[in-house]
């Protein structure tokens, strides 16, 4: 067994296996604290708008390649367009009106979340 890999380490290879799949690091955070790494945002490809542009087999080669990483103990996901369930990765659908935002589920999820602009 080798060395430890320490947090930038792990970083640097999340920011690998986002970059080969096309990801647009623009978009989504990640940080990983003693093993445990965190995303945040919207994964989508780069040069699409469209929030479902990463196809879900995608995303659960992306969450493997991850996961196997030396070191890695758990990986958390508040994505704003996708979610991880038991039976695997569904895309979130956005609601939009005047004032505020509202994030459901894909599929009659539990998620709902409000802002006001």
């Amino acid at each position: 067994m080798g060395r430890k890999l320490h947090d930038f380490e792990i970083n640097n290879l999340i920011k690998s296996i986002l970059s080969q799949h096309k990801i647009d690091l623009s978009k989504v955070n990640f940080t990983s604290r003693g093993g445990v790494v965190y995303f945040e945002g919207i994964m989508k490809l780069l040069d699409h708008e469209a929030l479902d542009s990463v196809p879900l087999k995608v995303m659960e080669v992306i969450d493997l390649s991850i996961n196997a990483i030396q070191d890695v103990k758990r990986v958390r996901y508040n994505l704003l367009n996708l979610s991880k369930t038991d039976v695997g990765w569904r895309y979130v659908k956005f609601i939009k009106s005047d004032k505020q935002m509202v994030w459901k589920v894909g599929g009659g999820g539990g998620i709902t979340k409000h802002r006001e602009d």
